[in-house]
């Protein structure tokens, strides 16, 4: 049985934001990132909504629903997107296409707007490429996981 466009679109999202964990983790253990920006918004939240800025766990739990959450509702956009897209598009290009959107918006855009991070020209080196490259990750994975749903496995 085949899940409606929304849940689907979800579902992709949250595998595709796995993967995209994944590539930022190596960025992370390579001493690339400093702090996850995700971990960075999270905190930004936890102190605009005057929460305990001493819990662990509830840093850990904002961090994951944030993160998480984001990724879900990109998923959510590129599944409702898919029948407006050209259609000579390759969906592998679409996916790719919008990481480097997601990733030049939020970078160059409403994060160092919200002053969490610095601008890519300005950042520390590693952080802008390893983020980049996590989503591309996204993207691809995103965009296979919406192919695969479409094709039978045998």
């Amino acid at each position: 049985m085949r899940t409606n466009w929304f849940w689907s679109g979800a579902q992709a999202g949250l595998l595709a934001t796995t993967t995209m964990s994944g590539t930022m983790l190596v960025g992370w253990l390579l001493g690339l990132l400093g702090k996850p920006p995700p971990q960075r918004i999270a905190e930004e939240v936890i102190d605009v909504a005057d929460l305990p800025e001493d819990s662990p766990q509830l840093r850990a739990v904002v961090t994951v629903l944030g993160h998480w959450g984001f990724g879900a509702l990109l998923g959510v956009g590129f599944a409702a997107l898919e029948k407006w897209w050209p259609k000579p598009l390759n969906p592998y290009l679409r996916g790719f296409l919008l990481g480097n959107l997601v990733w030049f918006v939020s970078y160059q855009g409403w994060v160092p707007a919200l002053g969490l991070l610095p601008p890519i020209d300005k950042d520390r080196p590693g952080r802008p490429l390893t983020m980049l490259i996590a989503h591309w990750v996204f993207g691809l994975t995103l965009a296979a996981v919406r192919v695969r749903e479409r094709r039978p496995w045998w």
